[in-house]
């Protein structure tokens, strides 16, 4: 898990995938918004929204077709912002 910057001062969690779904024709990187341009809450969401997105990379069926990755990819990061803005209780927390 890397935290990145954008151009507009955004953070993001960037998560590489591994090389059978790349070969199989996935993206090579997860994207993932922190909603935030504050580096100190970055910094403490990172670690959080990369757990939710390594979990739901584990599942077996994550990787069954591009498909349903990419709806289920849409869900998840639907989950983790909430109403625009970053959603504590779906991680639990």
């Amino acid at each position: 898990m890397y935290l990145q910057r954008s151009s507009f001062g955004v953070y993001y969690t960037r998560i590489p995938l591994p090389k059978f779904a790349r070969d199989r024709g996935f993206l090579h990187a997860l994207r993932v918004s922190l909603l935030t341009k504050s580096r100190k809450i970055a910094v403490q969401r990172n670690p959080l929204v990369s757990g939710c997105v390594l979990s739901f990379l584990q599942q077996p069926e994550t990787f069954r077709s591009r498909e349903n990755f990419d709806r289920d990819l849409r869900d998840l990061r639907r989950g983790l912002r909430g109403s625009g803005r970053f959603n504590p209780a779906f991680m639990g927390m």
